[in-house]
Parts: C-alpha cells; structure tokens; sequence
C-alpha cells in the first residue's frame, strides 16, 4: 500500500470514544516505506492525532498538531519499526477517559517500541507527558508476539528533539530500557559479552525545559547514555534515572549535559514543596555522569535546591532501596551553584569523584555519619556531608538476615575506636560509654538486600558495632560491594556479646555448601597480610573481631557469621529435676501479695 497525506487541515475531527477513529490511522498495512503524512495541521480533535499502527516505515515530517485528547501521536501496539518521525510540532495534548487506560496519562508522542527515527520534533503542553518511551514486554493487540521484544531492542535515533512545558515530564523512559543484539535473549551484565553483546541507545541532544516534575526521567536502563541534553526550570529535576544494576559500571551516564537550576526566563510559580535537583541519581550501583555543567542553583526563595541529588523515588524513609550505592563523577562544572549536594533518604550514598571536579580536588561525597568523621574527611554544608581526600576510600557494606528476629526493627550502632581503644579493654569499654559520637543506622526493610543495615564505611579504619537488642545473635550475613579493592585498607569490626559463647564461624558464600569457612584465629595481628574475613574470638573479653578488604572480592562478598552456644559434641547437659511438687495457687504479676517474698509490713 502507498498513502501520501500532506497539506492538508484536519479540524474538530475524531469520533470519541470509538476504536479507530481518528484524524488519521494507518492500520495494520505493514511496511509503507513508499508513504508519508507531512506538512499537515490537526487541531481540537476528540480521538487522538496521528495512530501508527502495526506499520514499519512510514514518514511522518512537518505537522503541526494541537489540542489533541488522547495521546497526540501513537504508536499503538509494539511492532512498530523504522518509521521515519521528524520535524513534528504537538502542542497541548489532553487526557480523556474514554479511550484506553493510558490516554487517561497522555504523551505528545507515545512509543511502544524504540526502533524508530525521531528528530528536530517538539513536544509543548502536555497534561502529562512529551515524549513516552512506553515500551512493552512483548507486542500487544492484533500484533501480539512473544518472539519480539521492544524493551530489549536497538533504539533508532533521537536527536534534536525538544519538550517543554509539560505537567509532568518532558521525556519519560518507562519502565525498562535494556537494548541488545538478541532482545528476546537474556543477557549478562557485561555488554561485550559475546552470547548476546548489548546496543549502545544514546538518547542524544534533547532539550527539555519548564516542565512540572522533570526534564528527562528513566526508570530501568542497560546501556543508555543522554547525551549533549540541556535542561532548565524543571521544578523537580533536569534528568534522572532510578535503575542501572542490569549493566557493569562505566556505560549508563549523562554526558555532556547542560543543567539550569533556574534561569533569568523561569516562572515565578515554581512548586514550593520538596527540593529542586539538577540530577538525580539512581538507587542502585553502575551510574556515571560526566563532562556536565550546572548554572544556577542560588536563589534566595524558601524552596531547597541542589545540583545533585541521590537516590531516584527516595523522597521519604520508606524508600525502596537499602542505600550506599556508588555513583561515579568527573569533568563537572559549576557556575553561580551554592548547594552542590543534597542527599535523599535513606541518606547513605557514596558519590566517587574521580577527578575532583566535584569536590574541589577531594575523591568522596558521602553523608556525615559520626563514625566516618576521620581526619582525612571535611564536614561542609554545600555538600551535605563529608568531602574526603584519596587517602581513604568509602565503601559500602550490608548486614541482614539476622537471627533471632529481635534484630529486626533494631538500630544498627557504631562508633569507631582509636589507637588504644582497639586493643584495651579498659579503654575500650570507657570510650564506648560515651554515647554522643555513636552512629545510629536505621534498619530498613527494603531492597537488595532486604531487612538490612547498610552502611558507607571509610576504610583503614577500626569500628565497633552492636544493635539495639538485648539479644545475641546467632547468625547474620554480610554482603560486601564489589567495589572493594585489592588495594583497599583492611578495615576492622569488633562485636561484643552477652551470653554464652563456644565459638564464632565466618563462611563464605553465605554459609552455602560452595563456602569456604574461615579459621577462627586467623586475624593474628593489624598487618596488611590479612584476607578479607579473617577473624578471632576473644573469649575473656567476649568479644569476636573480623577483617574486610578488597582480596579476592568474586568470592568473599558474601559471609555468613555465627555464634555457637557451644560445639556440636560439647554441649552442656541440663539436669532434669522430676518429683517437685505442682503449686495449686496462682501467682499474677500484677499482685504482689501472690509471691512468697512480698512482706506485707513493707507496703
């Protein structure tokens, strides 16, 4: 089929609330590569604007389309490819409830499957959305497939577009974006792997400004990069990214962007609630942002602002991320910015900065728990947190899966310990009495991994530990990010108990049948030569020390320690004393005359 429409006036046309009714439809006609729909104008419709539908590459270039209900231009079902949408102008795109589920949250431009060309469109106006990169697990509707799969797919192009002025955001990537050679394949996390290599998608030179939440927003992604984007006067952020743990470090990242807090043409009517982001970084590991430049992130209103924030959707305690994730950073550039850093809940991130662009020549941001205070660390509040040298190095690490429940719920508290308190009991024992430099880590419920204290640690140092309980526990898992280094400092963690203790185990791979267990006793002195897991119990101090570095990282990331009450053929055997007599009396706890002690003369 060969269908040419152009300059044409398309006006109050659309039949609500009908399937299939709309200005213009190419329906389920496959390749029309011969076809196009250019310099038209489609204004005050009732059924969307332009539907692309079960059909590869048709051109769209040069129309003009205005208050629309529905979602403006739609590429409907997931099997669309190769169409040709450039030079597009779409303003105020409007929700309708009598269409689908989606047209409820309408985009300008929504697309189901990314392999299509999409240049020099605007996107001005929207209830919600510019541009909606809503791309399916499998196609839908008539064009059902379970052998394709456009979440995984090669993006097209898209460059040159811009959106502005939207209620929500001007470019959304929701909810997973991870291309690759064979998309319908799985893949692993390394994007040379040659079983399935993955596909850069660069989302290149967008232009996103005045929009009601953020510029440019993503949820999952694999190798995706924005690059050469521009943001100004969102009211939220100018990017973001929630997920990047689908791909190795070093290949999802921002770059080259230009972000504007707030500029000399900004609205006066900026949202007031919550704070005002250049970026915000993602929840999870394997983020970058590099060779950007922020203006303008000093005014004098009573709404927070910072360049950079962390934690994508951690606005509150309740986030879903366990925390202490790394995202890296260099080449940044700040112009006319006071507030460089604002951390999100659950406030434990670490931000590397590897060229000191950032940190004005230091290598870590990272929030100002009290046990990282170090010398080589500075408190400064355009930071939110510490700024510390490449002296040390701040790691992630996480507790879970405690046994008995009791730790559940429990502050995790730590406080470093110095030079003789390391080894003094008496020293000891005094310096932890002061209870005013003790972190308090909040247990959280969620995620990756569950039910966890997770903390950022400087390395090379000391630190003791204890929960809010006044049990002891038997076991507890300890993931460690495999961002530590061979070359890392050992980094040391003393623990006390209460009752009776035989003896402490520490195992690799969580205690599994593939673990190895690691000799207690190992941990003989403070030397470098120590591997990560090395440990001794102190009985007469009852106390138990193990050792965390970087050594042989693949297979000491996750260690499992345990306490024995006593050793399997060891045990104590508890007297069974029979023939005492049953009381035929009650005792309540609430009268004290019921117990034998109470002396009535007293009361």
């Amino acid at each position: 089929m060969i269908g040419k429409i152009e300059n044409i006036e398309l006006f109050n046309v659309g039949q609500s609330s009908k399937l299939g009714r709309y200005p213009i439809h190419f329906h389920m006609v496959g390749n029309v590569a011969e076809s196009y729909i250019r310099n038209n104008a489609i204004h005050q419709t009732f059924n969307r604007g332009i539907t692309v539908h079960g059909v590869q590459q048709l051109t769209l270039d040069n129309n003009v389309v205005y208050d629309t209900l529905g979602h403006s231009i739609f590429l409907e079902d997931g099997v669309e490819t190769g169409n040709i949408i450039t030079n597009n102008l779409v303003i105020l795109t409007r929700q309708t409830f009598s269409l689908l589920v989606i047209d409820q949250t309408p985009a300008s431009f929504w697309v189901t499957h990314p392999d299509n060309i999409f240049v020099g469109n605007h996107a001005a106006g929207s209830e919600h959305y510019g541009f909606w990169f809503d791309l399916q697990e499998h196609p839908t509707g008539p064009s059902a497939d379970n052998n394709v799969c456009p979440r995984n797919a090669k993006l097209g192009e898209f460059d040159l577009n811009v959106s502005h002025s939207n209620n929500k955001y001007g470019l959304r990537i929701h909810d997973t974006h991870l291309p690759r050679t064979f998309p319908c394949l799985s893949m692993s996390t390394d994007p040379t792997d040659s079983a399935n290599p993955h596909i850069l998608a660069n989302y290149n030179r967008h232009l996103s400004y005045k929009n009601r939440k953020n510029g440019i927003i993503a949820e999952e992604l694999g190798y995706v990069q924005f690059t050469d984007a521009i943001v100004a006067d969102n009211a939220v952020a100018g990017l973001e990214v929630s997920l990047t743990d689908k791909i190795d470090d070093g290949y999802a990242m921002i770059v080259g962007a230009t972000v504007i807090g707030r500029s000399d043409n900004a609205e006066d009517d900026f949202d007031a609630s919550g704070t005002q982001y250049g970026i915000i970084t993602p929840r999870s590991e394997n983020f970058s942002i590099m060779n950007t430049k922020f203006f303008d992130f000093n005014w004098s209103d009573s709404r927070s602002y910072a360049a950079i924030g962390t934690c994508s959707h951690c606005f509150h305690p309740a986030s879903t991320d366990s925390g202490a994730r790394t995202v890296t950073v260099s080449g940044l550039e700040f112009t006319n910015v006071e507030q460089k850093i604002k951390y999100q809940e659950p406030r434990r991130a670490i931000i590397l900065d590897s060229d000191g662009s950032l940190t004005d020549g230091k290598k870590w941001a990272t929030p100002a728990w009290n046990h990282n205070k170090v010398a080589e660390c500075v408190e400064d509040d355009k930071y939110d947190g510490l700024v510390c040298t490449d002296e040390v190095e701040v790691r992630r690490l996480s507790f879970h899966a405690y046994k008995p429940r009791a730790f559940r719920l429990m502050e995790m508290r730590i406080k470093r310990l110095e030079d003789g308190q390391i080894t003094n009991e008496a020293e000891r024992d005094s310096h932890l009495v002061d209870l005013s430099d003790w972190s308090n880590v909040e247990w959280k419920p969620k995620k990756n991994p569950s039910e966890a204290h997770t903390v950022p640690f400087i390395t090379g140092k000391h630190y003791h530990i204890s929960w809010g309980t006044p049990e002891d526990f038997t076991d507890f898992k300890i993931e460690v990010s495999k961002r530590w280094d061979v070359n890392d400092d050992n980094t040391y963690f003393t623990t006390n108990y209460t009752n009776q203790r035989e003896e402490f185990s520490l195992r690799t791979e969580y205690g599994s049948s593939n673990g190895v267990r690691l000799v207690e006793g190992s941990l003989t002195d403070y030397s470098s030569e120590q591997d990560s897991g090395d440990n001794r119990f102190v009985s007469i101090e009852k106390r138990f020390e193990f050792v965390i570095n970087g050594k042989d990282i693949e297979n000491s990331n996750h260690l499992l320690v345990e306490g024995w009450r006593c050793l399997e053929d060891d045990c104590p055997v508890i007297e069974i004393v029979d023939g005492l007599a049953i009381e035929d009396q009650i005792r309540r706890w609430r009268l004290a005359n019921s117990w034998s002690y109470y002396d009535e003369s007293s009361a």
